[in-house]
């Protein structure tokens, strides 16, 4: 019965210890993001946080998109720290419409969750409209991300996203 016992307590600490993804409604194989002259890609979009927080949103062309999960003192002079939390995800356009989906790590459920922004891209900016997280109904958002140039950005080769078999059928 002790030996029972121990593998029955041994198969739940293996279930409790695996990390589960979220289903991609976005990126499958053959994937296009879309393209619209006014999306920059020689910088980062800063998304607020918090008062003086932000959190950079870098674009690529492949239709990678990085997200700093913890935010940044806005009015610090040097640049992003590279160790905070960070998410990868993938962008689509259609129009003048861009749809950003990107998996946050939550630690207490050992789990990738999707979160979805929708936006209009504008001159040196995105203004957000809506944002989904964890399957539910959307949230109506009324903020923008301004453009800001800068020379290093995270390596996009890094996109987990576009590496993972069930985002690739």
């Amino acid at each position: 019965m002790k030996m029972r016992g121990s593998i029955w307590l041994l198969s739940i600490s293996l279930v409790a210890c695996s990390v589960t993804y979220d289903v991609p409604l976005m990126y499958k194989k053959n994937y296009v993001p879309g393209t619209h002259a006014l999306l920059r890609f020689d910088g980062y979009y800063l998304q607020p946080a918090s008062a003086n927080m932000v959190k950079p949103i870098y674009f690529y062309r492949d239709g990678s998109a990085f997200v700093y999960e913890i935010g940044w003192d806005s009015t610090a002079t040097s640049g992003i720290p590279h160790t905070t939390p960070a998410s990868w995800g993938n962008y689509k356009i259609d129009g003048d419409t861009i749809v950003l989906e990107r998996f946050n790590f939550e630690q207490n459920t050992n789990n990738y969750r999707r979160i979805t922004l929708k936006g209009v891209v504008l001159n040196n900016s995105i203004k957000w409209i809506l944002r989904e997280q964890n399957r539910q109904n959307p949230d109506v958002l009324n903020y923008e991300t301004k453009f800001r140039a800068a020379n290093e950005k995270p390596d996009s080769s890094g996109n987990w996203t576009r590496t993972r078999p069930q985002y690739n059928k």
